[in-house]
């Protein structure tokens, strides 16, 4: 049960504190050689010569996120990350690069397996020909049924993990998995390969279980000062972009509040212009290795000139002025800086539990947190109001 008395205890930062500890039981499952194979075997694997990720919401950023590590070690033409709406109503068959058997590789996920646009893909591309391969936690779901392979998280349970965290971090884990797998297959990968990345994925997000304590007494006298506003903006360069997408998704889901997902050069020519800069909550994403770093703390400067409250959530001891709230998180290995989004969320997370533990709000506006009861006067869950499973599906080919 919830300690009520303490906001501190609330199911999205709770989660976040279990990520440690489920992490090696998660890459025992996706990087289980019988899965594996039964997914991704050796023929289809040498078939696949385009990479197409999807998913809605949290699934997208996940998917984004894991971009680089199929594109340098998996020997395809491409890989990209296209929402579902793009996929399924706009791009034909020559735009998604239809012509050899089992490509491209349309990979989707859906950790409930029912959402309607990621069936939606799942249908069309396999009426084109394509192989359509889903990530998902239910393995009786649609999304299971209607693809060719179905990859199973089995993502170890906790009581109340609602809203989805966990699932975010594991589906990241599958797509490293599926990775290594064709890395390997298709002569990238030395054999002994697999091995090292289960490890490092492990050793990497047990990295931070020392440091989570002093993240999270940070995030939560900074909730104290920010747990009125109404507005947040969420600043990346590159990959990060997918982390500052997914800090987005979760502010909106458990605070209700306005935010807005974008790199630090656009930031500069719309969102900079907000009035009221005091009452926006401005977070950013700033690591050396990006090439845009410099830039990036341009962009910290002129907020804080401003007089926007300031995150940093960085892996460098870098001075960032005066104004500005600095978490540090663990640096990767050398090498492996694609691991790095399976868990730069973590400071953003627990901001936003704590944000919604500290000003009342309820989860999708709907559910009190420590009871998980919906308010009977939101319409936010009301049938007919809600579409992300009912919405009507058609594709065009």
């Amino acid at each position: 049960m919830f300690d009520q008395n303490n906001p501190k205890d609330n199911p999205l930062c709770n989660q976040v504190f279990s990520l440690p500890g489920m992490i090696e039981e998660q890459v025992r499952i996706c990087f289980s050689q019988e899965q594996l194979e039964n997914i991704l075997p050796i023929q289809d694997c040498f078939d696949i010569r385009k990479i197409i990720l999807t998913g809605c919401g949290d699934s997208l950023a996940a998917a984004g996120n894991m971009v680089p590590v199929l594109t340098e070690f998996c020997d395809v033409m491409s890989c990209r990350a296209i929402d579902p709406i793009t996929f399924t109503r706009f791009m034909e068959k020559t735009d998604i690069g239809i012509g050899e058997p089992n490509s491209p590789l349309v990979l989707s996920i859906s950790a409930g397996g029912e959402t309607a646009r990621v069936l939606e893909v799942l249908k069309k591309a396999s009426e084109l020909g394509a192989f359509p391969l889903v990530i998902t936690g239910n393995p009786e779901s649609s999304c299971a049924n209607a693809a060719k392979k179905a990859f199973i998280m089995k993502t170890p349970k906790m009581q109340n993990d609602f809203p989805g965290l966990r699932s975010y971090l594991a589906n990241m884990v599958g797509i490293v998995a599926i990775a290594a797998r064709l890395g390997l297959v298709r002569g990238v990968l030395e054999p002994e390969t697999p091995e090292m990345w289960s490890q490092s994925v492990i050793d990497y997000v047990k990295s931070y279980a020392p440091h989570l304590e002093s993240i999270s007494d940070a995030m939560f006298h900074l909730a104290e000062k920010w747990k009125s506003f109404t507005r947040f903006d969420f600043i990346a360069d590159c990959v990060s972009s997918n982390s500052a997408l997914f800090a987005q998704e979760k502010f909106y889901e458990v605070t209700g509040s306005l935010g807005c997902a974008g790199d630090s050069e656009d930031f500069c020519h719309i969102n900079y212009f907000v009035r009221d800069p005091e009452t926006v909550g401005t977070v950013f994403f700033a690591y050396r290795d990006q090439p845009t770093y410099s830039r990036i703390k341009e962009t910290i400067r002129s907020c804080v000139t401003l007089g926007r409250p300031v995150l940093v959530i960085t892996d460098e001891e870098d001075d960032f002025g005066d104004g500005v709230t600095r978490v540090v998180i663990p640096k990767t290995p050398e090498g492996y800086t694609w691991l790095r989004p399976l868990m730069d969320f973590c400071p953003v997370a627990l901001l936003a539990g704590y944000i919604s533990e500290l000003g009342e709000r309820r989860y999708f506006h709907s559910f009190f947190p420590h009871t998980y009861e919906r308010d009977p006067e939101s319409l936010f869950f009301a049938p007919g109001t809600l579409t992300l499973k009912e919405s009507k599906i058609e594709y065009i080919l």
